[in-house]
């Protein structure tokens, strides 16, 4: 608590100092000086540093809020088989079924190495082709957790979870409900809409090629640590850049529909706010951005660090900024009175012509995850360099907009 106490003191001491020296800046007439310039960059970069590490702490204290109400449960809930008894040593341990359990033996020791009240579930699991072995479901839904956490949009995207190989169909809303109409009595006749209509792309996992994840021997032979949520970690770590990346910027062929990406299947050229700006951002444009998308829709921003710094810079009429700090508990940071997202991947190029940003409500980027991934065991390989590689294959996802009217896209254009 001291420390996030700490962090909102000094976020809201650096925000009124950066801020007096703009609206000083701004007063007079002038640019910044070269001590200015540079005094103000350094508290841009400590500012951002204590909003991004104010909002771990308080995720972290959300998910210790869980986890602590969720050890009162009772140990031996055999809902989706009989689980492991308490074992006070290894916390990680309790809950797990037969399944996680024989899993969890054959990552650390082969097919040799499940006990043997463990092999009737591994049996039951197996992928006899190619020496696979299917994944537990802890070890999907921690990667996915993982990955959560590594991409902010992922937190506010709708999200899927579905085999390998199935489709959501055309999802894409081309065009929705229209307005109810008042009627004339018990004998008006039904107006009749299109509903959801149909779009041009198939929401359906795409795959990715397999990946080798390597461990040392002493690590996964170390019974005291939880070596599956090592694993869910690393290949959480390798899969989330690749995705975000396409999340942002992908072109829809054989992999995820990016929100930067024009197209009629996702976001067209219509949807794009230009800020009247070739290289900068403006206040005119952040206000397009708002105007063009209806109050009905639950909204962010997202962009990239490079532009959240120019933000700050920007005031209105009045002096009031567009960025404010988010001081009280919970409260994130805003712009415009909005929160914000800040994508990694992100375009942050501000040259005429190019996206830098977005407006709209990232609920209509729906994204499909495979759950069926397997593994393979790979020893001998590895074996001089005294590690063990861990083979995953059919990992696959797609992501993509899905209504337009949700989304206002920005892009430094002249004016």
């Amino acid at each position: 608590m001291a420390r996030m106490e700490f962090l909102t003191n000094e976020i809201g001491r650096l925000n009124e100092e950066s801020n007096a020296m703009v609206a000083l800046c701004n007063k007079e007439n002038r640019a910044m000086t070269a001590e200015e310039s540079a005094k103000w960059d350094a508290m841009d970069k400590d500012i951002a540093a204590h909003v991004a590490e104010k909002a771990r702490l308080e995720k972290q204290a959300e998910r210790n809020a869980f986890l602590n109400a969720s050890a009162g449960r009772k140990t031996g809930d055999t809902s989706g088989g009989a689980t492991a008894d308490a074992d006070p040593t290894r916390p990680w341990l309790n809950g797990r079924t037969d399944k996680d359990l024989a899993f969890l033996a054959y990552m650390r020791g082969g097919r040799e190495g499940v006990p043997g009240q463990f092999r009737n579930a591994l049996q039951q699991d197996s992928d006899i082709g190619g020496g696979y072995f299917s994944t537990s479901s802890r070890l999907v839904a921690g990667i996915l957790k993982n990955l959560d956490n590594r991409i902010p949009l992922r937190g506010a995207a709708t999200t899927f979870q579905v085999k390998r190989g199935e489709s959501l169909g055309v999802i894409s809303l081309d065009s929705d409900i229209t307005d109810f109409e008042w009627g004339a009595g018990e004998l008006t006749t039904a107006s009749k809409t299109d509903v959801l209509g149909f779009g041009k792309r198939e929401l359906k996992v795409r795959d990715l090629k397999s990946k080798i994840v390597l461990l040392s021997d002493s690590l996964i032979a170390n019974a005291t640590i939880d070596v599956e949520a090592q694993v869910a970690s690393r290949v959480a770590y390798s899969l989330g850049n690749t995705q975000d990346k396409a999340f942002m910027t992908g072109d829809g062929n054989a992999q995820p529909l990016g929100l930067f990406t024009a197209s009629a299947n996702g976001i067209p050229t219509s949807r794009d706010v230009v800020t009247g700006s070739a290289t900068g951002i403006t206040t005119t444009g952040l206000y397009n951005a708002q105007d063009a998308v209806r109050n009905a829709y639950n909204c962010q921003w997202m962009f990239s660090q490079a532009a959240i710094s120019k933000i700050r810079q920007l005031s209105d009429g009045i002096s009031q900024p567009f960025w404010q700090p988010g001081l009280q508990l919970g409260q994130p940071a805003l712009i415009l009175g909005k929160p914000y997202i800040i994508a990694e991947n992100c375009p942050s190029t501000f040259t005429n012509g190019l996206y830098f940003g977005m407006y709209g409500d990232f609920s209509y980027y729906y994204i499909a995850d495979a759950t069926n991934m397997v593994m393979q065991r790979l020893v001998e390989l590895y074996a001089e360099t005294n590690q063990v590689g861990l083979k995953f294959a059919g990992l696959a996802c797609d992501g993509m907009p899905v209504l337009a009217e949700a989304f206002a896209r920005l892009k430094c254009a002249a004016a």
